[in-house]
């Protein structure tokens, strides 16, 4: 969801050279040991404290590494989530739950491609027309809106966890989070194809 899936060359190179989509912004990363003692604060234990009866927990990994366990991964996922739409911790965090494999996955680290999204809850996106007037008018920002929990940027692994919405008209109560703009999942290039949805889509990477 963050590479634009028509900008690509012909040839041997096909599929190799990737354009990102726009809206797209690498990370740049935070001390990954100030997450750790955050995550341990929301009950991610070492190894040295898990019993051999609390074998079964579910893994926590931050950026790749195994860092403790929690006994409740959907609370812990939530609580960072929660954590993170209230500005309490770095907005750059993200994390990802794989209930099939028992993992929870957070990452801080720099050079993940992110991708701005509007936050979905109880069935409706939390950008009203009221946000966009205050918008037109300067009366808030862009950040503003990533401070205040309106709109988050999702990584790769994040993005698994969640279900978008490509048109207000279609979010439903299953839905996590809404397109900001429908061409967004596009690069710069596919975008200003005419009517690139009634093309073949090898028409539209030619």
């Amino acid at each position: 969801g963050k590479i634009c899936p028509n900008e690509t060359p012909e040839g041997p190179n096909c599929g190799l050279v990737k354009n990102l989509a726009l809206m797209a912004y690498i990370s740049v990363g935070i001390d990954e040991h100030i997450v750790e003692e955050i995550l341990k604060t929301y009950g991610v234990k070492s190894w040295d404290e898990v019993q051999i009866s609390e074998a079964n927990q579910t893994r926590v990994f931050l950026n790749g590494r195994l860092i403790g366990y929690h006994s409740n991964a959907s609370a812990l996922v939530d609580q960072i989530r929660k954590a993170r739409r209230a500005n309490e911790i770095d907005d750059s965090i993200n994390v990802a739950y794989y209930p099939e494999i028992n993992e929870v996955q957070v990452n801080c680290d720099p050079g993940r491609v992110r991708r701005p999204l509007i936050i979905v809850e109880d069935g409706k996106p939390k950008i009203t027309k009221e946000h966009i007037e205050k918008l037109r008018n300067g009366e808030l920002k862009w950040n503003d809106l990533i401070k205040s929990g309106l709109i988050e940027y999702l990584d790769a692994e994040e993005e698994e966890n969640a279900y978008i919405a490509i048109s207000p008209e279609e979010v439903t109560i299953a839905h996590t989070h809404l397109e900001i703009a429908v061409s967004t999942i596009l690069g710069i290039c596919a975008s200003i194809i005419p009517f690139p949805e009634h093309n073949q889509s090898p028409r539209n990477t030619y």
